[in-house]
């Protein structure tokens, strides 16, 4: 017997809106923020009623890094410290694990606004980082958070925004799947994510 093909339609506008709305809230108002990684996970080990600033900032800073690049989550995660200032973001692309291409996506003010206070947090509290995210068994090198805790941050933040599981199977709640939605922008628009810079 068949099962039926999951509904994959992407994720709605408002639904983006109002995540990132929350985000920029909760980032101006760090004591009203709730603890993310709980509501993701119950059993998580960050205790306490609140996510921290820190954390916040990186989430807010990853999304964005998402959004504007149309980016993989682990290109997001591989982005050095080098690789970003208010004119363009540096990712590297993957191609096939034969070899790797570099690609630069432009940066909005708009968005570099908020992806500074992250930068400025970065080198008051982690001067020695050499990645944005990665922290995962020193395989990319040092970063600032583990792969694992971004993920529950993605989760957590988008539940607390009342969306629903992003992916096509309804199990999951994703970065990732961002990109079918960034992709129907950049093709409304008369862009390609072929040729996106």
């Amino acid at each position: 017997m068949k099962l039926p093909k999951p509904d994959n339609s992407s994720i709605s506008d408002e639904d983006v809106v109002l995540w990132i709305s929350k985000m920029d809230y909760y980032c101006e108002h760090p004591e009203r923020a709730p603890n993310l990684n709980k509501i993701a996970l119950e059993t998580t080990k960050l205790k306490g009623e609140r996510t921290s600033l820190g954390l916040l900032l990186t989430l807010r800073a990853y999304s964005w890094l998402c959004l504007i690049t149309g980016g993989r989550a682990d290109e997001i995660r591989r982005i050095k410290i080098d690789d970003i200032n208010q004119n363009w973001v540096r990712r590297k692309i993957t191609k096939g694990r034969l070899y790797t291409d570099s690609l630069n996506s432009n940066m909005r003010d708009w968005v570099w606004q908020r992806i500074e206070p992250f930068l400025d947090y970065i080198r008051v509290n982690h001067p020695n980082v050499e990645f944005l995210f990665s922290e995962s068994d020193n395989v990319m090198g040092a970063g600032t958070i583990s792969p694992k805790t971004l993920r529950q941050l993605v989760k957590g933040s988008m539940i607390d925004a009342g969306m629903s599981p992003t992916s096509p199977s309804k199990c999951y709640y994703r970065i990732h799947d961002l990109r079918k939605t960034i992709a129907r922008w950049v093709s409304a628009n008369g862009g390609s994510m072929e040729c996106t810079t």
